[in-house]
């Protein structure tokens, strides 16, 4: 690997550079990876996000940045810092984050490690404010590319403002359904021509991105929703894109969701018309199941039910959820009992009692025929919900 460039303030941006930007480099070591780098220009790291970045090229690569104005120690999330990850076409690439007061040697303290977009607190480093941003590359995935290393776009803050960042105040999220509704106070902006959003999973990096035009989601938007597999908690990043393709600072805001797991049936329920000695449960029921209780309504798109099956040869057995078809069981013709989970919408759910009933069919779907023998054990119901 070869050293493109180490500088002492040699990069900096114009004066027209906004106060919430990176607005020189003060110190670099750019690598170009193993067959070269396409985007080792240092001016490309400042100013506001924008289509252009800074690929630092592998482990052992840095740029310290100089902020236009301080970034304080303000209750919450700090800066962000923009490397192209997936959601905007390139990979997720992680880096290693040390803040300073001053740029001098020694007076960096590492502060977090980020993936993709994510965003951070100086609170742990002991300032309470900071100059200076120093990201230290630890990215592999892409050294056989022109492109090596993390993608740096740029370091913005989140509580400097000089207009920009305005574009989006009072940021906050409710569940409503199967999706995240988020509302807003935008500024009043002639520049503005949408918004970027993306979703966080686990709270403070952000791999999902969707662009809404500003005149058709003036002041809220509304995003699909799935917690059933998501890391907790979620956040929402929800920037101003101006007219430019330039981005302006962000607001951020967070649901707490706890992923909840309820057991409700522990012992095998033999579920048909038939009688069949061997059998874990020799004797049948048409339909059965389990009630249950919930203190408060599921959130999200789906639930999960976890469950061993056994023997299914027909495709029309069912799962009610409050007297609501909620799923149709697959196919399991083996005599043995198979693990598996099935989603169904988390809407039937209620907080109160609920009723969770497993029902056999026939050949047609008739639950008056000759039904379909199978046995269900170990059922577990997996859902979402709000915490305050």
């Amino acid at each position: 690997m070869n050293k493109f460039c180490t500088l002492a303030l040699a990069v900096s941006l114009s004066s027209t550079a906004v106060a919430n930007n990176a607005v020189s480099v003060a110190d670099s070591l750019i690598l170009d990876g193993n067959v070269g780098n396409e985007n080792s220009s240092l001016e490309h790291v400042l100013g506001p996000t924008d289509k252009t970045s800074l690929s630092l090229g592998g482990p052992g690569a840095y740029v310290t940045v100089k902020m236009a104005s301080p970034i304080g120690d303000q209750p919450g999330l700090d800066f962000t810092v923009n490397e192209v990850g997936d959601a905007q076409g390139g990979q997720d690439e992680s880096y290693r984050v040390l803040v300073s007061d001053s740029g001098e040697n020694g007076s960096f303290v590492e502060i977090g490690i980020g993936r993709a977009v994510s965003v951070f607190d100086i609170s742990s480093s002991g300032y309470d404010q900071i100059n200076y941003v120093k990201l230290i590359d630890l990215a592999t995935e892409t050294l056989e590319t022109k492109v090596p290393g993390s993608d740096i776009n740029s370091i913005v803050a989140l509580n400097t403002n000089d207009g920009t960042g305005a574009a989006v105040r009072d940021l906050s999220a409710e569940i409503r359904s199967s999706s995240v509704v988020l509302n807003w106070t935008p500024a009043d902006d002639t520049r503005l021509a949408s918004y970027a959003i993306r979703v966080g999973r686990g709270g403070t990096s952000f791999d999902y991105r969707t662009a809404y035009t500003a005149s058709e989601f003036a002041n809220g938007a509304m995003i699909p929703l799935d917690t059933s597999n998501s890391p907790q908690p979620l956040s929402f990043m929800v920037t101003p894109v101006y007219a430019d393709g330039t981005e302006g600072s962000a607001a951020i805001t967070k649901l707490d969701l706890l992923v909840r797991s309820i057991p409700l049936i522990s012992s095998p329920l033999h579920i048909g018309d038939g009688n069949f000695s061997s059998w874990d449960d020799p004797q049948s029921d048409r339909r059965s199941g389990a009630s249950f209780q919930l203190d408060k309504a599921p959130v999200g798109g789906y639930a999960e039910l976890s469950l061993e099956l056994y023997d299914t040869d027909f495709e029309f057995n069912r799962v009610l959820v409050n007297g609501i078809d909620a799923v149709v069981l697959p196919l399991q013709a083996d005599k043995s009992f198979v693990s598996l989970s099935v989603k169904f919408p988390a809407e039937l759910l209620v907080q109160g009692n609920n009723i969770l009933e497993f029902v056999a069919a026939d050949q047609f779907g008739s639950d008056t025929g000759n039904l379909d023998d199978y046995q269900v054990n170990n059922v577990t119901l997996k859902y979402s919900t709000v915490e305050n």
